[in-house]
């Protein structure tokens, strides 16, 4: 009977991993402003990004300036100049970053405004903000230019999606707290206390290997589809993509490495195990 609550501990305890593991990946990568940053900040190093997402925002510039005739003519080649030296500028880097925070706490901190229309934002004011700055420096005025640029995003259904998933992997903590009892519960009613051990390494490199190949379907498939009205994240989308699936490949090797210990520590305790057996005299 032992074993079969051993062995019911296992499963419990995989389960509650396959769960926890992505779950606080989300989480800490995605809900976690400064885990956020952190994930589309290196979008920015990639120059093809860079130039589509700058030359976006020079375009609504031109847009939303209200010039036309010979004055929107000198305007544009002043404003493509100062994008060609954004380009090189530090600025650049530190805007991009505030546009993933701003975006970040439109869409996950705060309380999305109803302009949304139930959908995600993404806010390049602080790249238009350097844009027209630099503009403003080489004509000597001001650009009539608002600078407020928000990007729709999505659909309501990606909406929907996520603040569903967000409500399940909320409880990421439980989930750990659970593997962990469960798994020492399993070795503790366990039989071969070794075997046991080696058990859960060898599940926790499938729950590894079986997480990692989820999320590489499921993140390109969450960003496939019309999602925006602007150019901009048609050339960011797969990026956002392989950063996330990279990030989440580091969690997914932490996890099979934990697996890898136990096998060892298994195996060893069940060679140690049976070495005391034969070493014990027969009566």
């Amino acid at each position: 009977m032992r074993s079969v609550w051993s062995t019911l501990m296992v499963l419990v305890a995989l389960t509650a991993t396959a769960y926890a593991v992505p779950a606080a990946w989300f989480e800490r990568t995605v809900v976690d402003e400064e885990g956020f940053v952190a994930l589309v900040s290196p979008l920015f190093d990639d120059p093809a990004v860079r130039d589509v997402v700058v030359d976006d925002v020079s375009d609504a510039v031109m847009e939303r300036s209200g010039l036309d005739g010979a004055a929107a003519v000198v305007a544009e080649r002043v404003v493509r100049t100062a994008t060609e030296q954004v380009l090189v500028s530090p600025e650049l880097s530190a805007a991009w970053v505030e546009v993933a925070r701003r975006s970040h706490r439109i869409d996950v901190t705060d309380l999305p405004p109803e302009s949304l229309e139930g959908r995600f934002a993404l806010d390049l004011t602080p790249l238009v903000e350097v844009v027209v700055d630099q503009a403003n420096t080489t004509l000597g005025v001001d650009l009539p230019v608002g600078r407020d640029y928000v990007v729709l995003v999505g659909t309501p259904e990606h909406r929907q999606a996520f603040d569903r998933l967000r409500d399940v992997t909320r409880w990421w903590g439980a989930g750990v707290a659970v593997a962990v009892a469960a798994a020492i519960g399993a070795v503790a009613l366990g039989r071969n206390r070794g075997a046991v051990t080696a058990l859960l390494g060898v599940g926790l490199v499938l729950v590894a290997a079986g997480t990692a190949v989820v999320v590489r379907v499921a993140v390109p498939a969450a960003l496939s589809g019309d999602q925006t009205e602007s150019r901009v994240l048609g050339a960011v989308t797969e990026r956002i993509g392989e950063q996330a699936v990279e990030s989440y490949d580091v969690w997914a090797t932490a996890t099979a490495v934990g697996g890898v210990v136990l096998i060892v520590v298994g195996l060893v305790w069940l060679s140690r195990s049976r070495a005391s057996r034969r070493a014990v005299p027969a009566p």
